[in-house]
């Protein structure tokens, strides 16, 4: 059976680097945090940028691993190199009435890059300044990159996909338990996976650590795949005001849970600071657009409902056979 692995806190792959290059390839080179640089982190001071472990082996080698690199590119080297940096990837539940969603700031970063027009290095690439924008959410203390702002707006994800904007520690080498051993098996690098876990919660609160979604990936597909765990996600969508007529609409609730529930999101809207009329207002609207969403819906599903009720007449009606 492959090595499965459940995570609240990992490091980018290299599939996950190049899907995200072209959007945020400003940000790809990471600059180093204080703790980062106390802590032995090389920083290329042409690029200000430093370089990070992708969890990503190369196939034909056993202690070779993928990097994001202080220039911008995708690279390879040994996955025991010292002073390498720690950029932590994590998922987050979505939930627009959060506070830590609210917050998301756009941040507009320009950075020196080796450009070769592809996320690899490839060596024929020049020296330019790219700029990039991206939304910010604050994390622990820690800015983090928001990969899927737009996918999660739009409803195509139930999680928050997410990395430190900063190498946030110098990262472990790729030991198995501690042993200075040649190895580049995500799932066997103990120290390291146990660090992802520890930098990333280190300064977070109740409500952020509640947010956490715990992931599951597979030796079997060189840990690539990150699947999240969505039984937490799928609690808390059902506490927002869509969730809520939404579960209603199909079912999975009655009148007076969805009652319930709109009571209970109202008082913790009463009871967050600054909470004012104009809140509570704004919440009095969003329930009614929703009710009349709901009440659009529904009798949409009825008159599709009545359509097929007729086919099904036609079917018990039908006569073969000239009986």
């Amino acid at each position: 059976m492959a090595s499965e692995l459940y995570l609240n806190a990992y490091i980018p792959s290299a599939g996950e680097y190049d899907i995200y290059f072209n959007k945020f390839i400003a940000f790809m080179g990471a600059k180093l945090s204080e703790k980062a640089k106390k802590n032995g982190t090389y920083s290329d001071d042409t690029y200000d940028a430093g370089n990070y472990f992708l969890r990503t082996a190369l196939a034909w080698s056993s202690d070779k691993v993928f990097y994001g690199c202080y220039n911008g590119a995708r690279d390879w080297s040994f996955s025991d190199r010292k002073g390498a940096g720690l950029r932590v990837a994590f998922q987050l539940i979505y939930n627009p009435e959060n506070s830590l969603v609210k917050g998301c700031q756009t941040k507009t970063q320009t950075s020196l890059v080796y450009d070769n027009g592809k996320p690899e290095y490839t060596g024929n690439g020049e020296r330019k300044e790219v700029t990039s924008k991206a939304p910010i959410v604050m994390f622990g203390g820690k800015e983090c990159i928001w990969l899927n702002k737009e996918e999660c707006e739009s409803g195509k994800d139930k999680t928050m996909k997410l990395w430190t904007l900063e190498l946030v520690d110098c990262a472990k080498p790729y030991y198995i338990d501690g042993k200075e051993e040649p190895n580049n098996d995500f799932g066997k690098a103990k120290a390291l996976l146990e660090q992802c876990e520890s930098a990333l919660v280190e300064g977070c609160t109740k409500e952020e650590l509640d947010m956490l979604v715990t992931v599951k990936m597979s030796k079997e597909d060189n840990y690539e795949k990150v699947e999240p765990i969505l039984e937490k996600a799928k609690a808390n969508e059902e506490k927002t005001v869509e969730g809520l007529f939404e579960a209603l609409l199909n079912n999975e609730i009655d009148e007076e849970t969805l009652r319930k529930g709109l009571k209970e999101i109202s008082k913790t809207e009463r009871e967050k600071e600054g909470a004012s009329k104009e809140t509570a207002k704004a919440l009095e609207t969003k329930i009614a657009r929703e009710a009349k969403q709901f009440n659009k819906k529904l009798a949409e599903r009825e008159k599709v409902g009545s359509a097929f009720d007729s086919v099904d007449k036609s079917i018990d009606d039908l006569k073969l056979g000239g009986k």
